[in-house]
């Protein structure tokens, strides 16, 4: 994504990046839940299998903007040709939070990456 500013729509799948397992989507679903329960981030809507998890307050990123933490993430974890496929992409691309905010939402999304592939390792 050449633009900051850009939604992550127009972004496209976040480069690619997905986990692919043997496990059933429902066990996949739960692991990630797990995951993002335990770094303190909460299912803000949809389902365990295409969700968005987030952490912060949006209001206050708003009115303060990159010295208060948010971070929104949309994963989805679905059948696929080899197995279960869980992905996660940003759910907002941190620019409320000016070029702090959007390096505090770009570092983020790689250790939550991380962390998801070493939880499936």
């Amino acid at each position: 994504m050449s633009n900051p500013y850009e939604t992550p729509e127009a972004g496209g799948t976040a480069g690619g990046w997905a986990i692919t397992t043997s496990r059933s989507v429902e066990d996949a679903s739960q692991m990630v839940a797990e995951y993002f329960l335990s770094e303190k981030y909460r299912l803000e809507s949809g389902t365990a299998t295409d969700g968005y998890y987030g952490i912060g307050n949006a209001i206050l990123r708003l009115l303060v903007g990159g010295l208060i933490k948010r971070c929104r993430f949309h994963v989805t974890v679905q059948p696929g040709v080899l197995g279960t496929v869980v992905t996660v992409e940003k759910g907002m691309s941190g620019a409320m939070g000016g070029v702090i905010g959007y390096a505090q939402m770009k570092k983020e999304l790689e250790r939550i990456r991380n962390g998801l592939a070493l939880r499936f390792g």
